[in-house]
């Protein structure tokens, strides 16, 4: 049968990460200058389980050729922060990447914990003309954009919440490759959650009886129920899923801009 998916990540910070000390001052694509940059490749790698490495060999081989570069940038016009990753196939066969995630900003949490402490974020999931902002609720209403760097390489082409972040906030992931999910989001389900096991019924979700799945409903009363409806839900998402695909010694270079509206979201 097919590979199954392989899921690595930066979030439990499992290696450290390379910093590219020359990489400082250079030139950046689009004309803009790096401001400082880091191999996380190592970081990656460890993050997976040690057994889908050892038992695939497929797995193992992608997992060993793929080269990870993250970089921030000031962007050409100075106005933003480039947030950029290079992935390089330095492996002798394709490699597939079923799914592309960059974590964006957390709230530090939700009222009762106070409303003046909380940043709300408004995702348009619109491919190529996506944008995340967001907004400090009371204040100054203070807004940070985050649009494509590249509307090519770097689409909003789905808006993750991260159910494996370890924070107590909201953090979701700006996903310009979605196919690997998708799968699961078919179903209504989602990693690590695939099922709802009795303990975690009792911890997440707080908010219906016995769920079948992590997604409550509108109301806030129920769960989703464990199959979308034919032809429409979660089995069909805004944006049409795709995979990445790398080429031995082919670079994807994807990359997003971090602005902020000084006047506030209506500007």
């Amino acid at each position: 049968g097919a590979t199954p998916w392989l899921a690595l990540s930066t979030i439990a910070l499992a290696a450290p990460a390379t910093p590219l000390v020359a990489a400082a001052g250079a030139p950046a694509p689009g004309g803009g200058t790096v401001l400082a940059a880091q191999e996380v490749s190592a970081m990656l790698k460890a993050s997976a389980p040690a057994d889908a490495l050892s038992l695939n060999s497929a797995n193992s081989a992608a997992a060993a050729g793929l080269r990870v570069v993250r970089s921030y940038e000031r962007s050409a016009d100075g106005a933003a922060l480039v947030l950029r990753f290079n992935l390089t196939n330095g492996g002798r066969s394709p490699v597939e990447v079923g799914a592309v995630g960059l974590a964006m900003p957390e709230s530090p949490g939700h009222p009762p914990a106070g409303i003046e402490s909380v940043v709300w974020n408004d995702a348009h999931v619109g491919g190529a003309h996506g944008w995340v902002e967001f907004v400090r609720v009371v204040g100054d209403e203070a807004t940070l954009l985050v649009t494509p760097a590249d509307r090519i390489s770097s689409p909003l082409e789905a808006w993750r919440p991260m159910m494996e972040d370890l924070g107590g906030g909201d953090a979701y992931e700006w996903v310009v490759a979605s196919a690997a999910w998708a799968a699961e989001w078919a179903n209504n389900t989602q990693w690590p959650h695939l099922a709802m096991s009795d303990s975690l019924k009792q911890q997440y979700p707080p908010f219906a009886t016995d769920p079948e799945t992590p997604w409550p409903t509108t109301d806030g009363k129920r769960a989703m129920p464990r199959l979308a409806a034919s032809g429409g839900g979660a089995a069909r998402p805004w944006v049409d899923p795709t995979t990445l695909l790398l080429r031995p010694g082919e670079t994807s270079s994807i990359a997003i801009r971090l602005q902020l509206a000084e006047a506030g979201p209506r500007t």
